[in-house]
This record gives C-alpha cells, structure tokens and sequence, in this order.
C-alpha cells in the first residue's frame, strides 16, 4: 500500500512542480483568509481520483472537507493535504509538501509526507 501511494504522491508532485516552474502562480484566497492555488486544486483532484480507484476508504481532504457529524462514523478514512504549505510554494521556496495518511480509529496509521522540489519522501506504518 505504501509503494502505491508513494507512485500517487510522486504524480501528484509532478503535477504541483509543473504549477511552481511557471512565471505566474494564481492565487484565490478561502474564507479562512488562506491562499489556494491551481497547484492546490490540481494536486487534490489527482490524489482523490487514485485513492478512489485504488481503495475502497472514504477521503478528506484540506480543499474539500467532510463535516465531523459526518464522518465521525468512519474507523477508516484518508486524510489528505494535497499541497501544505501553499504560502510556501508560492514563496518559491521549495518547502512544500504532499500528505497523505490513511486513519484508523482517528490516528494515523501509515502514511507519507512527500516534498516534491526537494525530492524527498518519508513513509511510515504502525508496527
């Protein structure tokens, strides 16, 4: 499961890095004063689209949450940050991340942090 999310986090970085090595970053600002950009929208579709196609668990995500009433009921669920640190990226400062961990009663229990600019990515599992 690890190597199939590292593959998804990696063409998620692709598609990030394609945002970050142009001249223009667009940005929009959220309602809770955050920025969002292409990159942002981009990165989640593509992550959210896998994650569907390979696994069966229910998805959240930063750009599009589900309320706790909802999914207070899942034991299972994928918590992702398609790009954290989007202050970051548009600094162009290489310091951004992918986030994906898959929960289990509400903890993590395997996960990656991916840092697409810098080439690095960390997994990790329970046990």
């Amino acid at each position: 499961m690890l190597r199939k999310l590292e593959a998804i986090a990696k063409q998620a970085g692709d598609i990030i890095l394609k945002y970050y090595n142009t001249m223009e970053i667009d940005i929009e600002i959220k309602s809770d004063g955050s920025p969002v950009t292409k990159a942002d929208l981009g990165s989640e579709q593509f992550i959210v689209s896998q994650l569907k196609k390979n696994f069966s668990y229910p998805i959240v995500t930063e750009e599009t949450p589900i309320e706790y009433y909802e999914r207070k009921k899942w034991n299972k669920y994928w918590l992702v940050d398609p790009l954290d640190g989007t202050e970051d990226f548009i600094e162009r400062n290489d310091e951004f991340t992918i986030n994906i961990a898959l929960m289990q009663n509400n903890k993590p229990f395997l996960g990656l942090v991916y840092a697409p600019a810098l080439n690095l990515i960390y997994t990790g599992k329970v046990g």
